[in-house]
């Protein structure tokens, strides 16, 4: 295991340019922030203020949200770049497609800015959102089953780590350094989809709790992505 880790290091740090402090941070930041959050929330004398960390409108999103936003940004311009330097259509709307999907997905997750700025939801849209707010994931039917978007995206990045073994891929597949974000946003999720469907365990409800933690490592590694493939110096 510590050979392949190496390995990755290695390649990292000549493909994408990075230092080894960097490499060392994308190593083991999804781990030191799950475990911190899961620590804080576990534990009795720490557990309200975990609590009160990971709720809405609270430090956790604020961070979720800006870190989307500034990741979409930086996308479009990642994009733009591509195309000018003549890389082709597809991968430049593929970068661009993402890097909005990312802009969309932060605004979501303030409510379109409801509660950065106040507004009332609008009647007909609060009779069927699950809690009075003006946003999509929280649509009756939608609300309560995001997990599986979570998991979509764990498993889609794990597949895109996979497609850099094709040469026709490479310009849009995932960076092998970022596996443990991809792996321990899937390993957070499962446990809390088992828990919607088979209540009953107490000690998954921390999975539960931990669902803002896990939109925090989607848009850090998402932002990841397009970052490291932004210095990717094999194209």
């Amino acid at each position: 295991m510590i050979s392949i880790i190496k390995k990755i290091s290695k390649l990292t740090q000549d493909k994408y340019a990075v230092n080894p402090l960097v490499i060392k941070t994308l190593w083991l930041s999804p781990f030191i922030l799950t475990l911190v959050f899961m620590i804080l929330i576990a534990l009795p004398g720490t557990r309200e203020l975990g609590i009160a960390l990971v709720q809405e409108n609270n430090v956790v999103e604020l961070a979720t949200f800006i870190i989307f936003i500034g990741g979409g940004i930086f996308g479009l311009i990642f994009s733009r770049n591509l195309k000018r330097q003549g890389h082709g259509s597809f991968t430049s709307i593929f970068y661009a497609l993402f890097s909005i999907m990312l802009i969309l997905i932060g605004i979501e997750e303030v409510s379109w800015g409801q509660w950065l700025v106040g507004f009332e939801t609008p009647a007909n849209i609060k009779e069927i959102n699950i809690q009075g707010e003006f946003n999509i994931h929280n649509l009756e039917g939608i609300g309560g089953n995001t997990e599986f978007l979570r998991l979509f995206f764990g498993l889609a990045g794990i597949f895109g780590i996979w497609l850099s073994t094709f040469k026709s891929f490479q310009k849009i597949s995932a960076p092998t350094i970022l596996l443990p974000w991809f792996c321990i946003i899937v390993l957070l999720v499962l446990p809390d989809m088992y828990n919607d469907y088979y209540p009953g365990i107490r000690a998954l409800n921390l999975f539960d709790q931990l669902s803002e933690v896990v939109e925090l490592l989607i848009a850090v590694s998402a932002t990841c992505f397009l970052w490291l493939n932004s210095r990717d110096r094999t194209w």
